[in-house]
């Protein structure tokens, strides 16, 4: 029998038979409840599961971290979880979580625990997992993460907010998914405070959220400053380019300097000084009415400055120079 005694009171058990009730207080009245207790000896655990999925992008991977509540019934010593297509792991965590776990045929892990988890005791799995970014953007399905034998399952997908990238929901026919308040999201620890563009709750395993990611063309203005040192010999150029993209307006990893005929002009492009935001620029020396390309460290958005440096002599004798600009 599991007693429910009045708040003034408090039960010791004393063996597994037998309860010593204390009373503080006691007036000309004790009152107490008793229930029968759950006999769950021989009959397999009860487990629910809460999903808090949050998904990140970076320029060439999807990342999903997911945090796992289970609540039980009986002891459970394992669970077995169906991972999402296409993603692979990277860590599954937990304080009562063993370091190694299997992946079948099937794409369904199973972790074991330290220790049978027993009722009521409430038990945590983070996972960690990834994929390739949607070459161009494009289609990206979510689903998984239905734990084997689970009575009840439900929880959330919260999309953070990437500069550039637009992340829409095709069709709303699946009624098990809705959507919500991005403020509602349930593992704010999992997002670190970054904001969100838009979440969605699931009210049942399986459940499928189809996604679409496009990047958002980018608005892009260009402030330029060429400065020109002219001496008898030669003349050097440095060109300042400051780039201001729309923070709604998108990102930029590619940008064009046009400057036809700068090499039949006797101009010589400096080598960087600093590779500052360029990752790497491609001058063709070969056909000087291509566009001087530059790769950035990475998709940027804001305000950066880009630079170009050349020279060129001035033949002796020469009364002027026709001196043709580079525009970015």
């Amino acid at each position: 029998l599991v007693v429910v005694p009045p708040k003034s009171a408090e039960v010791t058990r004393i063996g597994k038979r037998k309860s010593l009730i204390r009373v503080v207080g006691l007036g000309s009245e004790l009152d107490l409840q008793w229930r029968t207790a759950a006999n769950t000896r021989g009959q397999p655990p009860i487990l629910q599961a809460q999903t808090s999925i949050v998904v990140d992008f970076t320029e060439e991977t999807v990342e999903l971290t997911a945090l796992q509540r289970f609540q039980m019934t009986g002891s459970v010593n394992r669970v077995t979880v169906q991972l999402p297509q296409g993603f692979r792991v990277l860590s599954v965590l937990g304080k009562s979580v063993k370091t190694n776990y299997t992946v079948n045929a099937r794409n369904r892990a199973t972790v074991e625990f330290t220790e049978s988890q027993t009722d009521g005791t409430p038990t945590e799995i983070t996972w960690t997992l990834q994929r390739k970014f949607p070459e161009g953007g494009g289609d990206l399905t979510l689903q998984g993460f239905d734990v084997e034998h689970a009575k009840v399952q439900s929880g959330d997908v919260d999309i953070v907010r990437v500069q550039g990238l637009r992340v829409d929901r095709p069709d709303t026919d699946n009624v098990a998914v809705g959507q919500i308040r991005p403020a509602l999201f349930t593992a704010p620890r999992l997002v670190r405070e970054r904001p969100l563009s838009s979440a969605y709750r699931f009210t049942q395993q399986p459940f499928r959220l189809n996604l679409r990611v496009s990047h958002i063309q980018p608005q892009v203005s260009v402030d330029p400053t060429i400065r020109l040192s002219i001496s008898e010999e030669k003349i050097v150029l440095n060109a300042s380019f400051d780039v201001d993209v729309s923070e709604e307006g998108g990102t930029v990893r590619n940008l064009e300097i046009l400057w036809p005929g700068w090499k039949s002009a006797g101009w010589t492009i400096l080598p960087l000084t600093a590779a500052g935001v360029i990752e790497k620029r491609t001058v063709d020396a070969k056909n000087d009415a291509s566009p001087i390309r530059l790769r950035l460290t990475g998709r940027r958005g804001g305000k950066f400055t880009v630079a170009l440096e050349a020279e060129r002599t001035i033949a002796a004798g020469k009364n002027g120079v026709i001196i043709r600009l580079p525009v970015l």
